[in-house]
């Protein structure tokens, strides 16, 4: 007997076929009926004998008389042309960014090669299964050298494709490449790799930082002075930063980083207090949560998008050279960018401990506790969390700012 599935209110056939193959298809009957038109138990009931009937024909069965109108609904099913995974991708429209889009049309096109290689360009979209992505991204780990984070932005880029078609009813059932995880592909593709993957990224000069500060344009350079003003706060925390999390009456601002859930309440400098009021003051629309909406609303189309547009600014100010060289930790140089907007956080260590702040009281203002500082549960005093963010005020004051001082 076929399983139902529930899926965008309709019903969905499960079953498997002669071949012993999983099998998915819409039955066409909706899960609740049109006012009017029956019952949702009568729909059901009715998707049901269709389900049966759909595995009776994939089996090979010859079925009772009385279900022939079913027979003929599910014969004209599966003598429909599947949709392959070729033509669907081919298809895909990406969102975002220019950027973001030739990243995706790349990790496609590196999906649809690997397909062909192992002789599966006509493989339906309903049979692409988890272990096709993993050797797709294995294989992009282990053959092709890249790091695990190139390798999880096709991860990411590809499960998007396949959510769409799993919201647009082109596909029925779980996503394949959501369905692979990072730390299992490492272990199983690239296990000498394990703690040697990144990237070594450089932190910016104090004039480069000062540059970024003054003449990057909004909310760009507001952007940066959260992050570093508060001892270089990630990317993604800046952007879903709230009013809500910034407590003026008291002077500081509350992080709970997306990336540990580690919970920071750095103090508002005097800089970024100035900033953020002139940058509440400027907000028309007084319920708007978000600190930065234009980015927020951004970053949720297309991760990443934010941190390209960054790397593009530092070209164009000249800050980093058209092309670069990264060096990863495995040896290998590959191309792109060594100073990123996650190269703050390289700064406001280097400058913290430049300037004489003590490396545990760095540690816990960037928020990255070794385990050591964790085993004897080390809290800095606020004083001393103020001192080491003034550090790093100071060191991109000019020297003739009356500020420094």
């Amino acid at each position: 007997m076929a399983s139902l599935k529930e899926r965008g209110g309709k019903w969905y056939a499960q079953y498997y076929d002669k071949d012993g193959k999983q099998c998915r298809y819409a039955t066409g009957i909706s899960v609740n009926p049109a006012a009017g038109k029956g019952t949702a138990k009568r729909n059901k009931a009715e998707a049901q004998r269709i389900a049966d009937a759909m595995e009776q024909v994939a089996k090979g069965r010859i079925a009772d008389e009385s279900a022939e109108a079913y027979l003929k609904a599910a014969a004209a099913v599966h003598t429909k042309p599947s949709l392959t995974a070729r033509d669907y991708l081919t298809r895909y429209e990406p969102r975002g960014g220019e950027q973001n889009r030739s990243n995706v049309r790349r990790a496609i096109a590196l999906f649809l090669d690997f397909l062909t290689r192992c002789k599966l360009d006509d493989i339906a979209l309903v049979e692409v299964k988890k272990q096709h992505c993993e050797a797709f991204l294995g294989e992009q780990l282990r053959e092709q050298g890249l790091s695990s984070g190139t390798v999880d932005s096709y991860k990411n880029h590809l499960a998007r494709a396949f959510k769409v078609a799993i919201d647009s009813e082109l596909l029925d059932g779980l996503n394949p490449f959501a369905r692979v995880r990072m730390s299992e592909l490492l272990l199983k593709y690239a296990p000498e790799r394990k703690g040697k993957d990144k990237t070594k990224r450089e932190p910016f000069t104090a004039e480069e930082m000062r540059r970024i500060l003054t003449e990057f344009p909004q909310p760009y350079n507001d952007l940066a002075a959260v992050s570093f003003y508060t001892g270089g706060q990630r990317i993604g925390d800046c952007i879903a930063l709230t009013w809500a999390q910034v407590d003026f009456k008291r002077g500081f601002i509350h992080f709970r980083t997306q990336k540990t859930g580690k919970e920071l309440d750095p103090p508002l400098l005097p800089e970024l207090r100035r900033r953020l009021e002139a940058r509440r003051a400027l907000t028309t629309d007084k319920d708007e949560p978000h600190v930065f909406p234009e980015l927020a609303r951004q970053a949720e189309r297309s991760k990443g998008t934010i941190s390209t547009q960054f790397s593009t600014l530092l070209r164009a100010f000249g800050i980093v050279k058209e092309q670069s060289t990264m060096q990863v930790l495995t040896g290998r140089g590959r191309a792109g960018n060594p100073k990123t907007f996650h190269s703050i956080r390289h700064t406001a260590v280097s400058l913290m401990r430049t300037g004489g702040v003590p490396a545990d009281v760095s540690r816990a203002v960037v928020g990255h506790d070794s385990e050591a500082i964790e085993r004897v549960y080390f809290t800095a005093p606020a004083e001393a969390i103020y001192n080491a963010l003034s550090v790093l005020a100071e060191a991109v004051c000019p020297d003739d700012d009356s500020t420094k001082a």
